[in-house]
Formats: structure tokens, sequence, C-alpha cells
């Protein structure tokens, strides 16, 4: 089955097989390459329902990243620790960090990712509750998931509000 996806925008500067062929359905949004640096953006945010078989290793990232489980189970390998993955879950990598994300098959993984560039990206996650490589149980999953499918939106409708909301 060939995943639906709603691309907008693919940003030219991100990798080749950025985004993974194991989902059965996908919403993203991805800033445009044409812009001056910033102090902080979102590069990518989105949401995949993932396959049985979805299975994502990286030695390494380009950018910081959160990512947050909205629905059904799996397994994160991060920097050589294993976390099982639930609804809720939050966890945060980045360059130098490696992982492994399963699905289960049982319970495929629904979840959500933003992935943040500029110079005070990695100034803002060092203090924060999440920092890279650590795994978290988030207090309001569902308002997390509403701001970030708010991101994926907003993102998308090319207006000057989308552009303050997304850090361009």
């Amino acid at each position: 089955m060939t995943p639906r996806r709603i691309v907008h925008a693919m940003a030219s500067r991100l990798p080749a097989g950025f985004f993974s062929t194991q989902v059965e359905a996908a919403r993203y949004y991805c800033a445009e390459q044409a812009r001056p640096p910033l102090a902080l953006e979102v590069v990518c945010a989105g949401w995949e329902a993932c396959r049985p078989d979805y299975d994502l290793a990286r030695s390494t990232f380009p950018w910081l990243a959160i990512e947050l489980v909205a629905q059904g189970e799996g397994w994160l390998d991060i920097d050589g620790r294993r976390y099982r993955l639930r609804p809720g879950t939050a966890f945060c990598y980045g360059p130098g960090t490696s992982f492994r994300i399963a699905s289960d098959a049982a319970s495929p993984l629904q979840k959500y990712f933003v992935d943040f560039a500029g110079r005070a990206a990695e100034r803002l996650v060092s203090r924060g509750p999440l920092r890279q490589g650590e795994v978290r149980q988030a207090l309001f999953p569902h308002e997390l998931a509403e701001i970030l499918d708010r991101v994926i939106v907003e993102g998308n409708r090319k207006t000057a509000l989308s552009a303050r909301s997304c850090g361009k």
C-alpha cells in the first residue's frame, strides 16, 4: 500500500530518504529553503500512522527533534538504552544521538514529530524538561497533539501568521 501523504513546501535541504516509507498515512509541514537563518525555526513537523513493520534506525540526525506517541505501542532504543513507547511518551534526539524506533505489530504507532533548527534551539532544549537523549511521559499528551496538529496546518497555509507560528 502506498502511503497517503500531504506534503507541502518540501525543502530541498531535507536529506534523501528523510521520510520513512513504512507509514500508512501521514501529514507533514516542511519549511521553505530560501530564507535567512533564524534564532529558532521549525524545519519540519509531521504526523505518521506507522505500518506494523515500522522500524527506523539512524546513527545521528541533522536537527533537534521531539517526538510524541499519540497511539499504539513500540520500542525506542536511544544511545544504548531501550524504552517502551506508549501513548503520551515523548522523546528528544538530535546531532550525535543514535536511535531506533520500532512499532509493535499488534498496535502500530501513530506519532508526531517536530524538528528544530537555529541558534536558540539547542539552548532551549538543554534548559527544558525534555533534553536530547531523554524520554518522558507527557502530562497532557492530547493537548500537545493538538498543538502539533496546528503547527502542521498553519505552516501549510503560507500566511503571515503561519510564518510566525513556525519561526520563519
